[in-house]
């Protein structure tokens, strides 16, 4: 079973996706993913409430097992640094600043959060878009660092020696970690889905005022 490295891609896309991002709300979900499949009648919005608890339920508890496991074993902390230099430094060099652009991401939806019941429909819309645009640059950058060869082979050598670890600490890790995938898995699944819907509403919208 491959399994990508815990700390800084799991870990990270839970954090990304547990942010009180702008979930859609009022939009009926496909009955393509599990969550779907066991409520027919959910709404994206709701679906990806769901899937949010489930991600930042399997995180948290990812987290404090991984914790526990580097703590135990100085070796493998290291190797865990090691390797997020590497990444971060393969994404300076495509032009991206890891730390900053996470620290932009958490300050815009820290600020969502703070001003939810003051923001415009306009500004609300605009802190979206930027948050949507910093979120996918910078995962574009670390799906692109994901490729290279050097950085592949450190990684799998990273993931299997923090699964081996972790299950030190607690035997049901990998499980766990399987299922946060396929969490993940649905919630971008759903996200793609509703902008394709937003897209072709929009598309429809402008053509319908085309023809008037």
């Amino acid at each position: 079973m491959s399994i990508r490295p815990l700390s800084l891609a799991a870990l990270a896309a839970a954090a990304l996706l547990t942010s009180p991002v702008f979930a859609a709300e009022g939009e009926t979900a496909a009955d393509s993913t599990q969550a779907q499949q066991q409520q027919p009648q959910m709404t994206a919005g709701q679906a990806l409430q769901q899937l949010q608890r489930q991600i930042q339920q399997l995180g948290q508890k990812l987290q404090g097992i991984q914790q526990t496991a580097l703590e135990e074993n100085p070796d493998l902390q290291k190797q865990q640094d090691d390797f997020a230099d590497m990444v971060e430094q393969k994404m300076a060099e495509l032009g991206v600043n890891a730390e900053e652009a996470r620290e932009k991401l958490e300050n815009i939806a820290k600020e969502a959060q703070q001003k939810a019941e003051s923001l415009t429909e306009e500004q609300r819309q605009a802190m979206q878009k930027e948050y949507t645009e910093q979120r996918t640059a910078l995962q574009q950058a670390q799906q692109e660092v994901m490729q290279m060869e050097e950085v592949q082979a450190a990684g799998d050598a990273l993931s299997k020696a923090l699964v081996d670890g972790m299950k030190t600490v607690d035997e049901s890790s990998e499980q766990l970690l399987a299922q946060l995938n396929q969490a993940q898995a649905q919630y971008q699944a759903i996200m793609q889905q509703v902008m394709q819907q937003r897209a072709a509403q929009q598309q429809q919208q402008q053509q319908q005022a085309a023809s008037e």
